[in-house]
């Protein structure tokens, strides 16, 4: 399966996830999209392949997208809050998805691998925080990563937005640390 071809299947297989499922996994992913089991096979391994590779899909669709609205914004904090706003409302829109990727996560090979891709949005978040003149910007960026991911899950969990929770964090972050 060439590159093309597997990320248009990943995208298929992302978009049309049905909020029923309850794993990803092989039979499941390829029922949902109404092609032959034995086409995923072909690529992934295991449901842990294919776990993998959705959400490594799932976070290069949402880099992509964040890094088309933050083109030419100068780093710092209201180039961060597009950046997470982003990252939030990409998640709401792929409810069904993220809950599947969170009972993924049990697997720890799947947990370990997402752990490990998510730590780049730390490092990201580092360079935001010191041209923000933040004091310890690589102390900080871990914290604001688990609370941009904790008003991530109680969206989740709500279903929609939640204002009040967005505005704690850019509260929390307006300082004048300069």
């Amino acid at each position: 399966m060439n590159t093309e071809t597997l990320a248009t299947l990943l995208d298929a297989a992302i978009a049309s996830t049905d909020p029923g499922l309850t794993t990803l996994s092989l039979d499941e992913v390829a029922a949902t999209l109404g092609c032959d089991v034995k086409a995923l096979k072909a690529h992934f391994a295991d449901d842990e392949a294919l776990a993998i590779a959705l959400h490594a899909r799932h976070l290069e669709t949402m880099a992509g997208r964040i890094a088309a609205l933050i083109d030419g914004m100068p780093a710092g904090r209201s180039r961060l809050q597009v950046a997470i706003e982003q990252f939030w409302d990409v998640c709401l829109g792929r409810l069904a998805f993220r809950r599947l990727i969170r009972m993924a996560r049990r697997d720890p090979v799947v947990n370990e691998e997402i752990d490990r891709r998510s730590r780049t949005f730390v490092f990201l978040l580092i360079a935001e925080l010191t041209a923000m003149g933040a004091p310890d910007s690589p102390a900080m960026a871990p914290l604001v990563y688990a609370m941009t991911e904790a008003i991530s899950s109680d969206e989740m969990k709500a279903g929609h937005k939640l204002p009040a929770l967005r505005a704690a964090l850019w509260h929390l972050l307006d300082h004048d640390w300069n």
